[in-house]
């Protein structure tokens, strides 16, 4: 007996635990761009201990969006990501040498799915949405809990070897990809 593929493929499809996640990006703003004071506490907290004896003062961009999460089977979100916030900061350490520490803080809600990891990237754009930069963040991964409703999330890199994408930054994509299981 011979089996029809297209009924085939809608059995494989319904039986399916887990389906692959993208991030659609929303309300994305400009780079805003401050001088900002770190002080000796601060610097503590931000894992910046080279500044803990006196206040320094630093260039940083920050760029805010939202992002959804969704499995390529539902038109709903399987987790939202609420006020992300890519935050950069360009410094000269002790050494004179300059560096980039970026942050990327957000908020994560689960709508009745999980994931044990989904891979992370920051595409750094310039103002014709040009690659300038990009960061994967391999072992820093995007992961949610069944009944998460908001819970902080924060994930950082030091770049130490190429900081003039810092000046040229106007857009940014982030990437995420993986799986996601049910409930």
């Amino acid at each position: 007996m011979e089996s029809n593929p297209k009924e085939y493929q809608a059995e494989v499809e319904a039986n399916r635990l887990f389906y692959p996640v993208t991030l659609e990006m929303t309300d994305l703003a400009k780079p805003i761009i401050k001088e900002v004071e770190i002080t000796p506490g601060i610097s503590s907290i931000l894992g910046m201990p080279m500044f803990a004896n006196h206040n320094i003062l630093v260039n940083a961009k920050s760029m805010t969006f939202q992002g959804y999460l969704y499995n390529s089977n539902r038109p709903d979100p399987v987790a939202t990501l609420k006020d992300v916030r890519v935050t950069a900061t360009k410094y000269q350490n002790p050494s004179g040498r300059y560096e980039v520490r970026v942050y990327i803080d957000y908020y994560i809600t689960s709508h009745g799915f999980h994931s044990d990891g989904l891979r992370q990237a920051l595409i750094f754009k310039n103002r014709d949405g040009g690659v300038i930069h990009t960061r994967d963040f391999q072992y820093d991964m995007v992961w949610f809990k069944c009944g998460w409703n908001g819970v902080y999330r924060q994930h950082t890199f030091l770049d130490t070897t190429y900081v003039s994408w810092f000046d040229l930054w106007e857009g940014i994509t982030h990437k995420v990809d993986g799986v996601s299981l049910p409930c």
